[in-house]
């Protein structure tokens, strides 16, 4: 009787699974001299917590789980990752130009995305 109580739970809770979605990073290149960074601020609320793609990755993540998601919700800090990934590629040559930032951001949104989806196994 509790066994089949239990799987009704978790049959009940699956229907609220949190999925974080990756927005579309895809874009045109801006072919014009004018910078694309126009308008954005120097800093965002990654930057001001000392996130850069300058650091290691171990050290980047200590950043995003010891100072950013405690802070904010993991879909606001993949959406904030996914529009750099759309600032940069939109320059002038930007997916080569940042192409080593662009890969660290995308595997950043990757690492947040797996560990903070929910996932109930086995049921």
């Amino acid at each position: 009787m509790k066994e089949h109580q239990f799987k009704k739970a978790i049959n009940f809770l699956k229907q609220y699974e949190s999925q974080l979605i990756v927005p579309d990073m895809n874009v045109t290149e801006n072919t014009n001299a004018q910078s694309s960074i126009i308008g954005y601020p120097e800093k965002s609320f990654l930057g001001e917590k000392g996130y850069t793609t300058k650091l290691s990755r171990k050290k980047r993540w200590e950043i995003l789980q010891e100072e950013i998601l405690t802070e904010y919700p993991p879909q606001t800090v993949i959406n904030k990752l996914a529009d750099f990934i759309r600032r940069f590629k939109a320059q002038r040559n930007g997916s080569k130009r940042y192409a080593a930032a662009i890969a660290e951001w995308e595997y950043d949104i990757e690492r947040v995305r797996e560990a903070y989806k929910v996932i109930i196994k086995g049921y």
